[in-house]
């Protein structure tokens, strides 16, 4: 992913170009030992994968997930205690850094940057409260990568 953000930077665009752009943008231009046609399969392979919401926010099964917080998981224990049940909260570190480990996996699974300056068209009536509403509003119906960035959308590589 790092090569093909470099290749991205080197040839001037700052956002996933499509197709054509990149086509014309690399034609004639020698970028380290690779030749043309290896860019434009590898970049072409790259755009045509399916675009899922886990590629711009961290996710768990299609699902968008929130950072784990530690007052979540504190526990209540009953024990009884002298005949009676005495109730007492424990932090349970144990379930917090199984959570914070699948979330870290979610967010390295993450590809794209989050972009917050939207551009949406005049003719666009729906109106969108965050930047997770407007790609989920998007993306649905969009199969690839390709069809997203054919479509007007903006990515750029994490």
């Amino acid at each position: 992913m790092e090569e093909l953000k470099q290749t991205l930077d080197n040839l001037g665009f700052e956002t996933l170009p499509t197709l054509n752009e990149f086509r014309k943008r690399i034609s004639g231009t020698i970028l380290g030992s690779w030749s043309y046609e290896m860019y434009m399969n590898g970049y072409g392979d790259f755009i045509d994968q399916p675009f899922t919401l886990s590629q711009l926010v961290p996710c768990k099964d299609g699902v968008p997930m929130e950072e784990p917080k530690k007052e979540d998981f504190h526990l209540e224990v009953t024990r009884e205690q002298g005949g009676e049940n005495e109730v007492t909260t424990e932090f349970r570190e144990d379930y917090f850094n199984e959570a914070i480990e699948e979330y870290q996996k979610a967010v390295d699974a993450v590809i794209f940057e989050m972009n917050e300056d939207f551009e949406i068209n005049e003719s666009h009536t729906e109106l969108y409260y965050s930047p997770i509403d407007f790609y989920l509003n998007l993306v649905n119906g969009i199969q690839t990568i390709e069809s997203f960035i054919n479509n007007g959308g903006k990515l750029k590589l994490k």
